[in-house]
């Protein structure tokens, strides 16, 4: 009989008859890992009823047990329906690394619809850490690495991202060891999706700039965000880890592993997570969302600056914290920030543009077109450029007044402002020209 056969596999497999005291050091065994409707009626149970009547005691410590693989429409794959898709085909046209991201994040008491719109919407998810990761490469030298891995972040917001990242830590160890992959991985994507990418990242751009004072400090604390979130995938996405571990390893560092598979589970450090600090962050991004969806509501966009933000809660802990003051005026763009009560809604914001607004949200908007076009075309930090404006009269009068500033911000060495004449409607056209070649 099969089922008697494969129920004494704890036995026969680890010597049970030939060498007990070998056989007492692994049974009962770590894990089991099979399909739930398949065995349950039929391996689990021989499995259990063999080791009761040899030994009295269950023959494995854990069995993970998960429900079955279905297509997108959750119908049952079979080559006479045409609806199997074969595992070279999957990895061919996906990769491994996203399908291995997608059945962790599967429901394992749930069937998982696979397909490839599925595993596409995975792969997008993913590319949101490639951009991370590549905005690092992008404005980080090899030889501005920092030379010690430990961080001792005083920027705000790396004491804010480096204190999240001690938490998931401990919380993905917490899950993985309880067999709960789909909670670890579905933590981690939340991190770098919503807090790495749409809050830090957003908010740290500016310092890994040439020059900026904050750079060093703002790499030291990237990079360890990026060497921790590779060491915490690596389990599920190795290649992934790897290729992203091998950009990050300064070769010359003789201490640092070969491979991020070499690395121990990192350990948060003391007093490296601040749970206070976190909560309020959490208020700074809850008044921002509410702050920014009033603007869209009103269709005034982001760049242009409004002068006044009120909040409707005196009591709060980030009342007379102005670095966390700060990031809210910046995100939002205004200029002031008052806490009061009186106020019927929860926020609210003054909408009157006065001549000099108008004039500061013009510039930021030349200023957002031209470095879009230098993205398109490829263009470093420190690739310079020349650039052509057509505008309308009103418009020119303003470049020209704020002409010097803008050159800056774009990194331009020369700058030719046009007119578009006012009955050719409200169009305008850019042009820029690459003066330094673009450095590989």
């Amino acid at each position: 009989n099969p089922w008697r056969d494969s129920g004494i596999v704890p036995f026969s497999t680890i010597k049970y008859f030939s060498d007990n005291k070998y056989w007492k050091k692994w049974f009962p065994v770590e894990v089991v890992a099979e399909s739930f409707p398949g065995q349950f009626k039929n391996w689990f149970y021989s499995l259990l009823v063999m080791s009761a009547v040899l030994e009295n005691k269950e023959p494995v410590k854990t069995i993970f047990g998960y429900a079955s693989v279905r297509d997108e429409k959750g119908q049952e794959m079979h080559k006479s329906a045409g609806n199997t898709i074969w595992l070279d085909d999957a990895v061919a046209k996906l990769g491994a690394d996203p399908i291995r991201w997608f059945y962790m994040k599967a429901n394992p008491a749930e069937n998982a619809n696979f397909g490839y719109n599925a595993v596409d919407e995975t792969k997008r998810k993913l590319l949101t850490l490639y951009n991370v990761y590549s905005f690092f490469n992008t404005y980080v030298k090899k030889e501005e690495f920092p030379s010690n891995i430990k961080v001792k972040p005083k920027n705000i917001l790396d004491k804010w991202i480096i204190s999240k990242m001690g938490h998931l830590v401990s919380f993905a160890e917490f899950n993985f060891e309880r067999y709960d992959a789909l909670k670890a991985v579905l933590a981690i994507e939340d991190f770098f999706i919503n807090d790495l990418s749409l809050w830090y990242l957003r908010r740290s751009r500016k310092r890994f700039h040439e020059n900026n004072p904050d750079k060093k400090e703002a790499i030291a604390a990237l990079y360890h965000i990026l060497l921790s979130t590779a060491k915490i995938m690596a389990p599920i996405l190795p290649f992934f880890a790897e290729s992203m571990y091998q950009s990050l390893r300064n070769g010359s560092r003789s201490k640092m592993p070969d491979s991020i598979h070499l690395f121990s589970w990192p350990k948060p450090e003391p007093n490296e997570t601040h749970l206070d600090l976190e909560e309020k962050m959490e208020e700074v991004r809850n008044i921002v969302s509410l702050a920014l969806a009033e603007r869209s509501a009103k269709v005034i966009k982001v760049r242009q600056p409004l002068a006044l933000l009120k909040i409707k809660n005196k009591k709060s802990k980030i009342k007379d914290n102005y670095k966390l003051l700060d990031l809210i005026k910046d995100e939002v763009n205004v200029k002031e920030i008052i806490f009061d009560d009186n106020i019927k809604s929860d926020i609210l914001l003054d909408l009157n543009i006065t001549p000099e607004l108008y004039e500061e949200g013009v510039i930021r908007d030349f200023i957002r077109s031209v470095q879009d076009l230098r993205k398109e075309k490829g263009l470093r930090p420190e690739n310079e450029i020349s650039a052509s404006i057509l505008v309308q009269s009103k418009l020119k009068i303003i470049l020209e007044k704020n002409k010097e500033f803008l050159m800056k911000k774009i990194r331009a060495r020369k700058v030719l402002i046009g007119v578009i004449p006012d009955n050719l409607g409200k169009g305008q056209e850019i042009k820029i020209k690459v003066i330094k070649p673009i450095t590989q």
